[in-house]
């Protein structure tokens, strides 16, 4: 992909273009520093990735955080996760085993801390670790895909109240399974590690709209 669509993509996910922002290109030229062509380019392939609308009257803007959206990337994401961490059980190789080991020593600090912003970082690389020792190309491309999604909206909810517990015990139980190549315990403990998620997700979607503001 090119520079100017990485850029984007980063400032999409990460909410420094706010969901429902008009994405006017003469504004997003002079932000980036790009002509019209490579621009139009990037947000049609953003487009395709849900996290940019093209409208033939209203131009480009930033898909909204939607409620029906982000529960329906989760009844496609939780199953995904549950196979990747089956597979990775059965053909993670010795040098996966050993970074999930390292990663897993990590976790206890930041639930001894409640260090929220440590954890997330953690929890990714170990999910990034997970998908690598699966070595399923077409299962990573669309967890790819989703996990945008969930991470768009957990940068959209955070300044909300949104509360994303730090679920030590089943990520541990994830990498444990893993290593011990177990796959049926290790997609049961990735549902239940997946489930802390969105109970996070209805917690804050239940709070009333004068807290959400608009979504």
């Amino acid at each position: 992909m090119s520079e100017i669509y990485d850029r984007l993509h980063t400032d999409l996910v990460t909410c420094r273009l706010r969901p429902g922002d008009t994405l006017r290109e003469k504004e997003l030229c002079q932000r980036y520093g790009v002509s019209r062509t490579p621009l139009r380019e990037a947000l049609v392939a953003l487009a395709g990735r849900g996290l940019v609308q093209l409208s033939p009257n209203k131009g480009a803007y930033a898909s909204p955080v939607d409620q029906s959206v982000l529960f329906s990337v989760y009844e496609v994401r939780i199953p995904l996760e549950k196979a990747t961490a089956a597979l990775a059980a059965l053909r993670a190789n010795d040098d996966h085993l050993v970074r999930l080991a390292v990663a897993r020593e990590a976790l206890p600090a930041c639930a001894e801390a409640n260090d929220l912003d440590a954890f997330i970082p953690l929890d990714r690389e170990i999910h990034a670790l997970i998908i690598e020792a699966a070595a399923n190309p077409v299962l990573e491309s669309q967890l790819d895909v989703l996990r945008q999604h969930t991470i768009r909206s957990w940068h959209y909810f955070k300044d909300r109240g949104v509360v994303e517990e730090i679920d030590v015990e089943n990520l541990t139980a994830v990498i444990e399974a893993i290593r011990g190549r177990d796959p049926n315990r290790a997609a049961d403990a990735m549902f239940r590690h997946m489930r802390g998620y969105l109970k996070a997700y209805e917690a804050m979607l239940a709070r009333p709209a004068d807290v959400l503001g608009s979504i």
